[in-house]
């Protein structure tokens, strides 16, 4: 305990202060990590069901939220254009945030570090801190992974990263040039077909089909990875499936 004195022209006190130790804030699921040439969008719903992305910024607080099954997405500025007829730059991206884009850049979505068990045909998800093998429990205290009984962290999540951000379509060749790696069909598949079957993702493999029934949503909405085969999330059938990654 501290003590301190305040005073006036016409009295003095004596105050006592407690010291308090602060808790380190743990918070999950890990934040995207953007890359210098990354711009975080968020899509603007219209009263006709339409709808169309914007620029927005890192604390937009609605940019996402996985809770609601909206995961965060964000454009290379390769082709990105907004509203205007501007390119999209460093130094302009700030300045044109809540601008509508006209000209789409290469579009991805971020993945955050988690580990899963399976339950029956769904999955029970943790978000895992940073890098770690740590979850959050109701405490807000850390705890290792291990001390729950059957979550493994997928393939495609294996090393120690905060997450990495996933093609938001299969690839092609704007995706593949923006990025810094792929990972392969298999882990592709596991690391987005086990988020997608919790209760972050698309549980229904039916009722939520994204655009046309040949295009899945990992999400059943506009926010998930487009383009998933096979019945939207049902199997490992993804074999040519292979998508571009950025690891921050």
């Amino acid at each position: 305990m501290e003590l301190i004195k305040h005073g006036n022209n016409e009295e003095t006190k004596t105050i006592s202060l407690n010291r308090i130790k602060v808790r380190e804030l743990y918070i999950t699921p890990n934040k995207p990590v953007l890359t210098d040439y990354m711009v975080p969008v968020k899509y603007v719903k219209e009263a006709n069901d339409a709808g169309y992305w914007v620029i927005t910024k890192e604390d937009d607080s609605t940019w996402y939220s996985y809770d609601n099954r909206k995961w965060a997405n964000a454009m290379i500025m390769d082709d990105l254009v907004v509203e205007g007829n501007i390119k999209v730059t460093n130094e302009n991206k700030l300045s044109l945030v809540g601008r509508k884009v006209t000209t789409t850049g290469s579009m991805f979505v971020w993945i955050p570090r988690y580990a899963a068990v399976a339950s029956g045909s769904s999955y029970e998800v943790e978000f895992l801190y940073s890098s770690s093998n740590y979850y959050i429990d109701e405490n807000y205290d850390r705890k290792n992974i291990s001390n729950l009984s059957g979550y493994e962290l997928p393939q495609g999540l294996a090393d120690s990263i905060p997450g990495f951000w996933i093609s938001k379509f299969v690839a092609d060749t704007k995706s593949q040039n923006a990025s810094n790696g792929n990972i392969g069909a298999q882990a592709n598949w596991n690391v987005i077909s086990q988020l997608s079957k919790s209760i972050y993702g698309n549980l229904s493999t039916v009722s939520n089909i994204w655009i046309t029934s040949s295009n899945y949503s990992s999400t059943g909405n506009v926010y998930g990875v487009f383009d998933l085969t096979s019945n939207g999330l049902g199997t490992d059938s993804a074999s040519s499936d292979l998508r571009p990654t950025i690891t921050p």
